[in-house]
């Protein structure tokens, strides 16, 4: 497995939310708020993020009910306007607002995963380099 880049996640709230209006906010702050997600075995990963993190700080995330995993959490926090979610990217929408997390704790790492005997390829190692070369 190589490691390709850490993509940085995203809070996102309703623009009615507490803690909306900043551009960061500590993780700590949102412990005291719902989390809405799909369910784990649906978002493992995002799951283990932020338990992992939130375990960090000596908080666990307070979930509220799980929504569904076709990318639609951003709307769910118009019903929902005292949650939070994490995402990968904003993507504006009206009545959510969006904000890092102040100390850069929500963070995935993006592999490749190459299978153990597969024969070299040029085209995979190039592709390998360029996405992990920092731009200029």
């Amino acid at each position: 497995m190589t490691q390709l880049w850490v993509e940085d996640l995203v809070i996102a709230t309703a623009a009615t939310h507490p803690l909306a209006g900043s551009d960061s906010v500590d993780l700590g702050a949102l412990a005291r708020y719902p989390l809405i997600m799909p369910p784990a075995v649906e978002q493992v990963l995002l799951h283990q993020v932020i338990r992992e993190s939130m375990q960090g700080i000596g908080a666990t995330p307070k979930y509220g009910p799980p929504i569904p995993s076709d990318h639609t959490a951003t709307m769910e926090l118009i019903n929902q306007p005292d949650a939070w979610t994490v995402i990968y990217a904003e993507t504006p929408a009206p009545g959510i607002t969006y904000m890092r997390e102040s100390f850069g704790r929500l963070r995935i790492p993006v592999s490749a995963v190459t299978h153990a005997g597969t024969a070299p390829s040029l085209l995979v190692e190039e592709l390998v380099a360029s996405l992990t070369t920092p731009e200029s």
